[in-house]
């Protein structure tokens, strides 16, 4: 790419607006689905997923619970309260979003029991055979054979 001295002193959404605008849209809708037109839960659970696909990428958590309180700038006490209201709680939450992932990537022939265990925060691939199990009605590797995409 080549560049003039001065474009580089310019604003980023000067010298590249495309990118700029994209980036701006993708989170400005991220903020509205947030913000806007959903419960309180659905929007934990969406940030919840939104947290384990970033783990896909490289920025793990340990403690689900604790990342998602310290991203919103709420305490335990306050998010297990507002959940209450709601009638659920975060484990809830967080195994529908798990539940979900791993129905997204079990059939994806790159991935394997065992890495979407890892992927999903599980201690071993039983815990999650397990999970998954009881959940769903189908064993993981059962599940990858019948929805298999290549």
């Amino acid at each position: 790419m080549l560049m003039k001295t001065g474009a580089a002193d310019l604003p980023y959404c000067r010298y590249n607006e495309i990118t700029e605008n994209i980036l701006c849209g993708q989170a400005d809708a991220d903020i509205r689905r947030f913000v806007v037109g959903h419960s309180f839960s659905s929007r934990i659970e969406d940030f919840v997923t939104k947290m384990i696909r970033e783990a896909h990428a490289g920025l793990p958590f340990a403690n689900p619970m604790e990342e998602v309180c310290g991203r919103l700038g709420i305490s335990r006490s306050t998010l297990h309260r507002r959940l209450q209201i709601e009638g659920t709680n975060f484990q809830a939450i967080l195994s529908h979003a798990r539940l979900e992932e791993a129905r997204r990537l079990l059939p994806l022939a790159d991935y394997s029991v065992a890495a979407v265990s890892d992927l999903l925060g599980f201690s071993s691939p039983c815990a999650f055979s397990r999970f998954f199990l009881e959940n769903s009605g189908k064993s993981p590797s059962r599940y990858k054979f019948e929805n298999c995409r290549l």
